[in-house]
């Protein structure tokens, strides 16, 4: 794949990402999600921190080792969701450290499955990566 496609999906993600979060939500009952442990959106944070994380590892992994591009990724993906939170503040919405740890955890599972399966579409040994 043409290494400039590979960063079409980052934007759409971080924008998709930043436009949910920042818009002006109206005001109701927070439901819990499966299993009643945390709120729905909790799941929501981290469904969309996985896709995020998972399509930066992606767009990096041709230049770099694999360690190189999970910790990039993770570490970006992880300061996009901080800023977004610290935004929200701005914006009408509440910040939450709770959807941050979300939204990290969602980015650690996504960069790693993606890291992943670029190295078994690749079929080159780890410490090639």
């Amino acid at each position: 794949m043409d290494r400039r496609y590979r960063w079409l999906p980052v934007v759409a993600f971080a924008v998709v990402v930043f436009v949910g979060s920042v818009v002006p939500l109206p005001g109701g009952e927070t439901t819990l999600g499966p299993f009643g442990l945390v709120g729905a959106d909790k799941y929501t944070h981290a469904f969309a921190y996985f896709c995020l994380g998972g399509a930066l590892a992606f767009a990096l992994a041709p230049d770099r080792r694999w360690v190189a591009v999970a910790a990039l990724a993770v570490v970006v993906t992880s300061l996009y969701g901080g800023g977004i939170e610290v935004v929200q503040g701005f914006v009408g919405r509440d910040p939450s450290l709770l959807d941050w740890g979300a939204d990290i955890l969602g980015a650690v599972v996504g960069v790693a499955l993606a890291t992943g399966f670029d190295h078994v579409l690749r079929r080159r040994p780890w410490t090639e990566r």
